[in-house]
């Protein structure tokens, strides 16, 4: 009977090794921050008036980033030119994102970052004619705490906001910098040198218990 449970658990835990290392081996966008996450469910776009900018205070700004993204909605026509200006103490970036872009699109501009993460503001100024909004939710499970206004008047729902660092790279090449961000709002106690301890815990431990129960099993 024993090794009725053996062979089963060793088949998943092969399965799941072969599912598990490639995600891990496999390059990736480098996220640098995500300020404000995408809608999951419910999309309430914010219209961008000409020259009007939306300005969206409490960003942190991170050293590590080379473009800010953002998406918008044009209804099917061309996108006119947007500006997109980032400020903080001591810093202040301002790149344009060209005119002609289509509808529902992910914009990426290039930028230069701050030299140490900056807590900072970023404005979206509409710079033509065309009609332009962009994506942004009121749902709950995403609401964030950089808050957006325009004329100085808050908008209510979130615009979805993002820093990447313009290179990809495997998560496991990432270990390093992903347990530094885990560490980084939680609890004193959680210090990266437990957080390390608990990976390799997970890593080696897990698999090696279950051989030592298969081994156990099949006697």
């Amino acid at each position: 009977m024993s090794r009725w449970i053996a062979l089963p658990a060793a088949s998943v835990l092969l399965v799941a090794t072969a599912l598990f290392v490639p995600a891990l081996l496999r390059d990736r966008e480098l996220v640098a921050s995500t300020p404000s996450p995408r809608p999951l469910f419910d999309v309430t776009p914010l219209e961008l008036s000409p020259n009007q900018p939306l300005c969206i205070s409490d960003v942190t700004i991170p050293p590590d980033a080379r473009q800010v993204r953002f998406q918008v909605i044009t209804g099917g026509t061309p996108g006119p030119a947007i500006g997109v200006t980032l400020r903080a103490a001591g810093y202040s970036q301002a790149v344009t994102v060209p005119a002609g872009y289509a509808d529902e699109t992910t914009l990426s501009p290039s930028m230069e970052p701050p030299s140490s993460a900056r807590l900072g503001e970023v404005c979206l100024t509409q710079q033509g004619s065309a009609p332009v909004s962009l994506t942004g939710t009121l749902e709950d499970r995403t609401q964030s705490r950089p808050a957006g206004r325009i004329d100085g008047r808050r908008v209510r729902a979130d615009t979805y906001l993002a820093f990447y660092g313009g290179r990809s790279a495997s998560a496991l090449s990432q270990t390093g910098a992903i347990i530094d961000r885990m560490s980084a709002f939680r609890p004193g106690i959680v210090v990266p040198w437990l957080v390390w301890a608990l990976a390799l815990l997970v890593v080696v431990g897990v698999p090696a218990g279950v051989v030592w129960a298969l081994q156990r099993a099949a006697r």
